[in-house]
């Protein structure tokens, strides 16, 4: 844990080669610093990599930011690197994770060595973002950027099947996974990990996924034709969480977007492809 400037704490986690290339990564939504890094770690494209997971503010062990947006998110990344002694240093956001690698390549692009997002959420103003979201699926994020109770209401419910059995919550969230995530899940075991960090997710309570939620569903704040550096960017081509149409957007509206659409490849990319994923993270520090 590092205290920021304004006093907050900011909690993390590490895992790999001390003295790698480092690596901050950035949780989904729900989610918390506990993300199996050491799954990721033992990826063969992890070897020579110091990888860092950070709880966003109000999640697991960080203090909440009042009213926090998405480009507060790299001032606190920016004071957690320099605590660690990172000059520069690679960003790596899956999911709702990815809009906040985003907006750390916008807002400080001289300190990234490489950029990548997996399965990244796009913003849902962006043309034919949501298209390949289930009607119900349309209607849900419509009402998280409309109607912030709604976020709140989430919100709770996840923290409370997380807290009554966290073992219960990832078979609940993968029933509508597509069946090679399912599949993959059950392989490699990552439904006792992800059941752990849901917990932790929710040490504080609920607002910090609300907040979460409520950010991601509506604008962003900053506009992606600015993003002046190249982004590394993977998509499922079977993902249901996060479908294809959103890589396909921010693909087009990224001005240097290296893209890679993998298909009959769901969500879960990293536990198949974890290698390929953090070779730009690797071929930036050689």
């Amino acid at each position: 844990m590092i205290r920021l400037p304004d006093g907050r704490a900011l909690a993390f986690t590490e895992a790999g080669d001390a003295d790698g290339a480092p690596v901050i990564l950035f949780h989904g939504v729900p989610g918390s610093r506990l993300l199996g890094l050491d799954a990721l770690a033992a990826t063969p494209g992890a070897q020579g990599l110091r990888l860092v997971t950070v709880d966003r503010p109000g999640i697991g062990g960080s203090d909440p930011l009042p009213g926090r947006r998405l480009l507060d998110w790299p001032k606190d990344v920016a004071a957690l690197a320099d605590a660690l002694g990172f000059d520069r240093f690679s960003v790596h956001g899956a999911s709702g994770g990815g809009p906040y690698a985003l907006a750390c390549a916008h807002a400080m692009p001289e300190r990234l060595r490489a950029a990548i997002v997996v399965n990244g959420l796009a913003p849902f103003d962006l043309p034919g973002a949501g298209a390949g979201l289930s009607r119900s699926g349309r209607i849900v994020w419509w009402l998280f950027g409309h109607a912030p109770g709604m976020c709140a209401i989430a919100a709770r419910e996840h923290m409370r099947m997380a807290r009554r059995d966290p073992s219960a919550l990832p078979p609940r969230m993968t029933r509508r996974m597509a069946s090679v995530d399912r599949r993959a899940m059950e392989a490699d075991g990552a439904g006792e990990r992800i059941g752990r960090q849901l917990q932790e997710a929710f040490r504080q309570g609920s607002a910090g996924v609300a907040r979460d939620l409520f950010l991601l569903s509506r604008p962003w704040g900053f506009d992606l034709s600015a993003i002046s550096m190249t982004v590394d960017l993977w998509q499922g081509t079977a993902d249901r969480n996060v479908p294809e149409s959103m890589g396909r957007a921010l693909a087009a509206a990224l001005p240097d977007c290296r893209a890679r659409f993998l298909d009959g490849v769901g969500h879960l990319i990293e536990i198949r492809h974890g290698a390929r994923i953090f070779e730009p993270a690797r071929a930036s520090a050689s």
